[in-house]
Protein backbone atom coordinates (compact mmCIF):
# COMPACT_ATOMS: atom_id res chain seq x y z
CA UNK A 1 0.00 0.00 0.00
CA UNK A 2 1.80 3.44 -1.06
CA UNK A 3 -0.02 5.99 1.32
CA UNK A 4 2.72 8.88 -0.20
CA UNK A 5 3.74 10.75 2.98
CA UNK A 6 5.96 12.47 3.63
CA UNK A 7 10.15 11.37 4.56
CA UNK A 8 13.31 13.36 5.42
CA UNK A 9 16.37 12.96 5.10
CA UNK A 10 18.35 13.93 8.85
CA UNK A 11 21.31 15.65 8.63
CA UNK A 12 22.92 17.82 11.91
CA UNK A 13 22.91 21.06 13.07
CA UNK A 14 27.02 21.46 12.83
CA UNK A 15 26.73 25.31 13.01
CA UNK A 16 24.57 25.66 16.06
CA UNK A 17 26.00 22.15 18.04
CA UNK A 18 29.20 20.53 19.06
CA UNK A 19 30.22 17.31 17.77
CA UNK A 20 31.43 14.13 19.71
CA UNK A 21 34.60 12.10 18.46
CA UNK A 22 36.42 9.86 20.63
CA UNK A 23 38.98 10.07 23.05
CA UNK A 24 42.27 9.62 21.87
CA UNK A 25 43.17 6.87 24.00
CA UNK A 26 40.11 5.13 23.34
CA UNK A 27 41.06 5.15 19.15
CA UNK A 28 44.39 3.71 20.88
CA UNK A 29 43.37 1.11 22.67
CA UNK A 30 41.03 0.03 19.32
CA UNK A 31 43.57 0.72 16.61
CA UNK A 32 46.47 -1.55 18.77
CA UNK A 33 43.71 -4.48 19.53
CA UNK A 34 43.00 -4.32 15.50
CA UNK A 35 39.51 -3.77 16.30
CA UNK A 36 37.76 -0.98 15.68
CA UNK A 37 34.30 -0.67 16.13
CA UNK A 38 32.20 0.38 13.33
CA UNK A 39 28.82 0.73 13.36
CA UNK A 40 28.02 -0.95 9.66
CA UNK A 41 23.85 -2.54 10.35
CA UNK A 42 24.77 -5.47 11.82
CA UNK A 43 23.55 -6.12 15.65
CA UNK A 44 27.18 -5.11 18.16
CA UNK A 45 25.26 -5.22 21.66
CA UNK A 46 26.45 -8.48 22.73
CA UNK A 47 30.31 -7.44 22.32
CA UNK A 48 29.85 -3.86 23.00
CA UNK A 49 32.01 -1.63 25.68
CA UNK A 50 31.36 1.53 26.22
CA UNK A 51 33.58 4.05 24.66
CA UNK A 52 34.75 7.67 25.97
CA UNK A 53 33.85 10.81 24.08
CA UNK A 54 34.66 14.27 24.47
CA UNK A 55 32.81 17.63 23.07
CA UNK A 56 34.83 19.32 19.86
CA UNK A 57 33.55 22.92 19.33
CA UNK A 58 34.18 26.10 18.93
CA UNK A 59 32.78 29.51 20.32
CA UNK A 60 30.11 29.71 17.88
CA UNK A 61 28.60 26.15 18.40
CA UNK A 62 28.23 26.56 21.85
CA UNK A 63 26.46 29.03 22.60
CA UNK A 64 23.36 26.89 22.44
CA UNK A 65 24.47 24.62 24.91
CA UNK A 66 24.64 20.98 23.82
CA UNK A 67 21.80 18.88 21.73
CA UNK A 68 19.70 16.30 22.80
CA UNK A 69 21.16 14.08 19.81
CA UNK A 70 24.77 14.70 18.12
CA UNK A 71 26.53 13.72 15.62
CA UNK A 72 29.31 11.38 15.94
CA UNK A 73 32.05 9.93 13.85
CA UNK A 74 30.78 10.88 9.96
CA UNK A 75 26.82 10.40 10.12
CA UNK A 76 26.36 8.81 12.82
CA UNK A 77 23.84 9.78 16.00
CA UNK A 78 24.24 9.85 19.93
CA UNK A 79 21.58 10.65 21.86
CA UNK A 80 21.72 11.75 25.24
CA UNK A 81 20.45 9.12 28.34
CA UNK A 82 17.11 11.79 28.98
CA UNK A 83 15.47 11.43 25.61
CA UNK A 84 16.75 7.63 25.03
CA UNK A 85 13.47 6.44 26.11
CA UNK A 86 11.59 8.63 23.77
CA UNK A 87 13.97 7.63 21.02
CA UNK A 88 13.32 3.70 22.03
CA UNK A 89 9.80 4.45 21.45
CA UNK A 90 10.03 6.47 17.79
CA UNK A 91 12.60 4.36 16.18
CA UNK A 92 10.25 0.83 15.85
CA UNK A 93 13.05 -1.41 16.54
CA UNK A 94 14.77 -0.16 13.73
CA UNK A 95 17.89 0.56 15.89
CA UNK A 96 19.98 -0.77 19.06
CA UNK A 97 21.60 2.13 21.18
CA UNK A 98 25.19 1.01 22.24
CA UNK A 99 26.43 2.81 25.73
CA UNK A 100 28.89 5.96 25.38
CA UNK A 101 30.06 7.91 28.30
CA UNK A 102 30.43 11.69 27.75
CA UNK A 103 33.00 13.07 30.57
CA UNK A 104 30.74 12.37 33.40
CA UNK A 105 27.19 11.77 31.20
CA UNK A 106 25.52 8.76 29.94
CA UNK A 107 24.91 8.66 25.60
CA UNK A 108 23.81 6.08 23.36
CA UNK A 109 25.16 5.58 19.68
CA UNK A 110 22.04 5.31 17.32
CA UNK A 111 23.06 2.04 15.65
CA UNK A 112 20.26 2.30 12.89
CA UNK A 113 19.95 -1.66 11.89
CA UNK A 114 17.26 -1.35 9.22
CA UNK A 115 18.10 -1.25 5.04
CA UNK A 116 16.02 -0.84 3.00
CA UNK A 117 15.05 -0.75 -0.43
CA UNK A 118 13.23 2.40 -0.92
CA UNK A 119 14.18 4.06 -4.57
CA UNK A 120 10.80 4.12 -6.78
CA UNK A 121 13.16 3.47 -10.18
CA UNK A 122 10.45 4.16 -12.03
CA UNK A 123 10.49 7.96 -11.22
CA UNK A 124 14.40 8.44 -10.06
CA UNK A 125 16.37 9.58 -12.65
CA UNK A 126 20.21 8.26 -11.88
CA UNK A 127 22.94 10.83 -13.11
CA UNK A 128 25.15 8.67 -15.58
CA UNK A 129 28.72 9.40 -16.46
CA UNK A 130 29.35 9.39 -20.37
CA UNK A 131 30.32 5.49 -19.92
CA UNK A 132 26.70 4.80 -19.00
CA UNK A 133 27.43 4.34 -15.09
CA UNK A 134 26.27 5.86 -12.01
CA UNK A 135 28.06 9.01 -11.24
CA UNK A 136 29.74 7.70 -7.34
CA UNK A 137 29.93 11.25 -6.13
CA UNK A 138 26.45 12.49 -7.48
CA UNK A 139 24.10 9.51 -8.04
CA UNK A 140 20.95 11.28 -8.55
CA UNK A 141 19.72 13.58 -10.53
CA UNK A 142 16.18 13.15 -9.02
CA UNK A 143 15.88 10.84 -6.39
CA UNK A 144 12.20 9.59 -5.48
CA UNK A 145 11.59 7.23 -2.25
CA UNK A 146 8.71 5.14 -2.00
CA UNK A 147 7.37 6.52 1.77
CA UNK A 148 5.84 3.61 2.63
CA UNK A 149 9.42 1.72 2.87
CA UNK A 150 10.32 4.54 5.23
CA UNK A 151 7.33 4.71 7.28
CA UNK A 152 7.45 1.16 8.25
CA UNK A 153 11.34 1.41 9.28
CA UNK A 154 11.01 4.29 11.48
CA UNK A 155 14.54 5.10 10.98
CA UNK A 156 16.82 3.70 8.27
CA UNK A 157 19.33 3.70 5.81
CA UNK A 158 18.14 3.71 2.36
CA UNK A 159 19.72 0.51 -0.17
CA UNK A 160 22.04 2.27 -3.10
CA UNK A 161 21.05 5.66 -1.74
CA UNK A 162 24.89 6.56 -0.23
CA UNK A 163 25.24 7.34 3.75
CA UNK A 164 22.44 9.58 4.41
CA UNK A 165 19.53 8.40 7.15
CA UNK A 166 16.04 8.59 6.66
CA UNK A 167 13.02 8.75 8.61
CA UNK A 168 9.24 8.34 8.28
CA UNK A 169 6.80 11.23 9.35
CA UNK A 170 6.28 9.98 12.42
CA UNK A 171 9.96 10.24 13.63
CA UNK A 172 10.12 13.50 12.33
CA UNK A 173 6.74 15.08 14.10
CA UNK A 174 8.05 13.46 17.37
CA UNK A 175 11.45 14.86 17.77
CA UNK A 176 9.72 18.02 16.28
CA UNK A 177 6.80 18.41 19.08
CA UNK A 178 9.44 17.41 21.53
CA UNK A 179 11.79 20.20 20.80
CA UNK A 180 14.45 17.75 20.67
CA UNK A 181 17.47 19.60 19.66
CA UNK A 182 20.55 19.05 16.95
CA UNK A 183 18.78 17.43 13.91
CA UNK A 184 18.04 19.43 10.50
CA UNK A 185 15.17 17.51 8.48
CA UNK A 186 15.16 17.69 4.84
CA UNK A 187 11.80 16.92 3.01
CA UNK A 188 12.22 14.30 0.39
CA UNK A 189 10.03 13.65 -2.52
CA UNK A 190 8.46 10.29 -2.47
CA UNK A 191 6.01 8.25 -4.78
Amino acid sequence: MNNNTTVFSITYDIESFPILEEVSLELTIQATSGDLLDLHGKPLSKKWTPLNLKWVYDDQNLENGLPDIALWRAGEYACSEEILPIIKKITKNSCEFLPLKVGEANWFAIHILKTVDAIDREQTIFNLRANGKVNRTKRFKKLVLKSDVINEAGLCHVKDAGLHTYCSEAFHSEITNMGIRGLIFNKRQTS
